[in-house]
Order: C-alpha cells, then structure tokens, then sequence
C-alpha cells in the first residue's frame, strides 16, 4: 500500500521525463510570444493554431494533430480574465481542444488518455455529447462495460440530431459485440 492509498504508482521513465521536459520548454516558447499580446489576439492566435490541428486531423496525421491541440492549449493562460472570458475560452476553446484530442487519442488507440481529456472536457461541461461518447468508447475499449453503458445513457439523452443518434448507435454496437 502506497502512502495515498491503495494506488500504485509506476516508476517514470527516461522518456517520460523527456516528455516533460519538452512540454515545460513549449510551453515557455508560446507563452513567451504571447506575453504581450491582448486577449483578443491571444484568442485568435489560439483558433489559428486548433485549426492547424484540424487539418492534420483531417488528413490522419493524428500525432502533429496533437502536438497542435497541445501547443493551442498552452496558450489558453488568459491574465486577468473576467468570468465572461473564462466562460469563453472554457467553451469556445478549451472543450473544442480537448475533444479534439480526444478523438486523436481514439483514433491511436491511447483510451487511458481519451479518459483523462474527456474528464477536464466534463468538469467544464458535463453534458458534452462529444465527451460523453468519445469516453463511452474509450471505456468500451478499456473492457470497462457497465461505466461505458451508463455513459452511453446519459448521451443518448444529449443527442439531439439524427447523426447524432447514429453516433450513440455506433458506439453501442461496439458494446454489443
């Protein structure tokens, strides 16, 4: 038994901290040119960046999709926001990121980590179709069964077009097999 508990911890490896490293030194780099920007700027330099993601999503290049979503979400650390703009980068750019990594994730089979995203995409939102199905799969996955067909409930209630219900249909048949 660990002193938290029950949780085993495994020991980091060399490219774990590598990793790390890297991340610590990007996220400086892109803090670094956006210190004087405004928050507008800030923002716009941010959907750039996500709709890089995007294009390398859509031509399965998942791992730069990735590095893009990861490099948008450095740039997310807005000084002096009000609540209005955390509402706004909540919604209109964090979630976005973070389901978009997720289905990355999906797509290279990394479900331990769809789980991580989509719980920060549900603490902001916790109906999030996308989340909820993406998770629901990731868990599916993961062989955890019960956990995915109660998520998979619960956006069956979120679903609110045809292809959306075709989504939730898909992924339980996934459940099913």
């Amino acid at each position: 038994e660990t002193p938290g508990g029950n949780k085993k911890y495994t020991k980091a490896s060399k490219k774990d901290f590598v990793d790390t490293a890297n991340h610590v030194s990007e996220m400086s780099k892109v803090a670094e040119m956006l210190k004087d920007k405004t928050h507008d700027e800030r923002f716009e330099w941010i959907q750039t960046v996500k709709n890089e993601g995007n294009v390398f999503y859509k031509n399965k290049q998942y791992g730069q999709a990735l590095d893009k979503y990861l490099q948008a979400l450095y740039g997310l650390d807005f000084k002096d926001q009000s609540i209005e703009l955390e509402h706004k980068v909540n919604f209109e750019l964090k979630v976005p990121i973070l389901n978009n990594m997720a289905i990355c994730l999906l797509k290279v089979k990394d479900y331990r980590k769809v789980v991580a995203m989509t719980d920060q995409v549900l603490l902001i939102d916790p109906d999030n179709f996308k989340a909820l199905l993406r998770r629901a799969n990731a868990f599916i996955e993961l062989g955890r069964m019960s956990e995915s067909k109660d998520i998979l409930n619960k956006a069956r209630k979120f679903a609110k077009t045809p292809e959306d219900n075709k989504s939730v249909s898909e992924v339980t048949s996934l459940y099913e097999k």
